[in-house]
């Protein structure tokens, strides 16, 4: 576990905790979170926020040029999806969840979690120190029985690191990558993948977002290692969910797809 997590903020905050791109999440999802009728439920975003402007920072809600009602319409839908994911893992019993680059993800404090489950997030250490001690400040209470930080860089060897920290290699696991594999090049996204793979036992369950383009490649990949292959576009996505967009946002709205995988 991170012996320092519980301890408050590293210095080395500055460089690792700031990212734009997980802010910007955070503050869509406490968007999400205020709205009418919210996809989802997440109260510890704001606490997040209220941390990161402590320490000057703030979201940039410009992304890649995507208008502002493209982008929350595309998070909201995303964090719902990859939130039924473990949802669903737990309900066939997979008791073992990994959240590879977790970054400011707080599903181990406001999912229904069963109780015997393990969360397992991967992340920098300075990431993983800065959310843990926000939320500690402000009291809130994990949802999760067993939450097990592991400071580690998923774009290399985390299998060694997730073991250490008490990963069980016999038994199932549902792995989550949301928001990260689109920015990564392909042979970061295979890497990452591979090593997914290679630590999963059967009834493990697999949820992963990767560009339109590469999404036929990657489930081939899957099914031809045994994976149960589904998929679903960003847009389609919005259609499940009933989240429209202004007239023509469709059209700006990232080119992702969504892959889901259990593996028999």
């Amino acid at each position: 576990m991170v012996s320092t997590a519980e301890s408050g903020c590293a210095d080395s905050l500055d460089d690792a905790a700031a990212h734009p791109a997980m802010l910007s999440a955070a503050s869509l999802r406490a968007d999400e979170d205020r709205s009418a009728c919210p996809l989802f439920t997440d109260p510890y975003a704001k606490d997040l926020l209220a941390a990161a402007a402590a320490h000057g920072w703030t979201a940039d809600l410009v992304v890649d040029d995507i208008p502002p009602a493209a982008l929350a319409a595309y998070v909201a839908c995303r964090t719902r999806w990859f939130d039924q994911h473990f949802v669903t893992a737990g309900a066939h019993g997979v008791d073992q969840a990994v959240i590879l680059a977790a970054g400011l993800d707080t599903r181990a404090w406001r999912l229904p979690w069963s109780s015997s489950s393990t969360l397992y997030e991967i992340d920098r250490l300075a990431v993983l120190e800065f959310k843990i001690a926000a939320l500690r400040d402000r009291r809130a209470e994990r949802a999760v029985p067993r939450h097990v930080p592991v400071p580690a860089d998923v774009r290399a060897d985390f299998s060694a690191a997730l073991s250490s920290a008490g990963f069980d290699r016999s038994e199932p696991v549902a792995w989550s990558l949301e928001g990260i594999l689109p920015g990564w090049s392909a042979g970061d996204r295979a890497d990452v993948l591979r090593q997914a793979v290679a630590l999963s036992r059967p009834c493990s369950r697999l949820a992963v977002e990767v560009p339109d383009d590469e999404s036929a490649g990657v489930g081939r990949w899957l099914a031809e290692r045994g994976w149960e292959v589904s998929t679903v576009t960003s847009t389609s996505l919005l259609d499940r969910y009933a989240r429209c967009t202004p007239d023509g946002v469709e059209d700006v709205l990232p080119r992702r797809t969504f892959i889901e995988a259990a593996l028999p």
